[in-house]
């Protein structure tokens, strides 16, 4: 059995040797801009994440702008009601990322 392992283990290593010879990396594709939220498993927003008979939480909207420099910022608008009071709570919360010294490549 280890013997197989091995084989298998050696010959997928030797295959991505030889995929990568010669080729050059061009990396992703930018990604900064604007997104916004639309769905939470496959549920529009606003979506229920968390409810049972006392409480019912839900996503109302978020976004998130990314930076080239790797840096991002967002918000996630969130709403808590209170089933046995009809009480509603709305919550902003945000959300950053800032570049850290250990990020720069120089």
């Amino acid at each position: 059995m280890g013997g197989r392992y091995a084989e298998v283990f050696a010959g997928g290593s030797r295959d991505a040797v030889v995929a990568c010879g010669g080729d050059k990396a061009t990396g992703p594709e930018a990604v900064s801009g604007n997104y916004s939220l639309r769905t939470v498993n496959g549920n529009n927003v606003p979506a229920v994440f968390f409810q049972d008979t006392q409480e019912k939480d839900e996503i109302v909207s978020g976004n998130i702008n990314i930076v080239a420099d790797n840096t991002w910022n967002g918000t996630f608008a969130l709403r808590g009601t209170d089933l046995t009071s009809s009480t509603v709570v709305n919550v902003n919360v945000p959300a950053a990322r800032s570049r850290s010294p250990m990020h720069q490549i120089s």
